[in-house]
């Protein structure tokens, strides 16, 4: 199957609860240096979409935005929570969000996913790239 096919084949993830399991964690320095993203993904575990993934992005780490920051650390919470073992969230691991990465494939949760509109834009190259619905995780839950 040439590349081309297989993009003619992505589905968007259906809204509702999906159970998943954390495939991946990293954080690196977001593109202008002025903070840190985490990368979060999660991979679908039982039903039709089993290993399709989740993709989670979060602004661990931005001094110019506190209320970016406060979403992330909420999402982080929500899903340290939902895990079972960390019932205080971040506090459980003593704030060191590295230690999230001894979460990977350790207990399933549901994430709970809506579809969002990705707006339009110019991309490096001054290619107009259209807008676009993507599958977005806005909390967990327990199983």
């Amino acid at each position: 199957m040439s590349e081309a096919e297989e993009v003619k084949e992505w589905k968007l993830i259906p809204e509702g609860e999906h159970i998943v399991l954390l495939d991946s964690y990293e954080e690196k320095p977001n593109s202008k240096g002025t903070g840190h993203r985490a990368t979060m993904v999660f991979k679908i575990s039982k039903g039709d979409l089993k290993d399709k993934k989740l993709f989670l992005d979060l602004n661990v780490s931005l001094p110019a935005s506190p209320a970016a920051e406060k979403v992330a650390t909420n999402m982080l919470n929500k899903f340290l929570i939902a895990t079972k073992q960390a019932d205080n969230g971040l506090e459980s691991i003593g704030h060191n969000r590295d230690a999230i990465k001894d979460f990977i494939n350790e207990g399933s949760v549901l994430a709970i996913v809506k579809h969002k509109e990705k707006k339009a834009y110019v991309n490096k190259d001054g290619a107009q790239v259209p807008a676009k619905m993507r599958a977005e995780i806005v909390s967990f839950k327990a199983r």
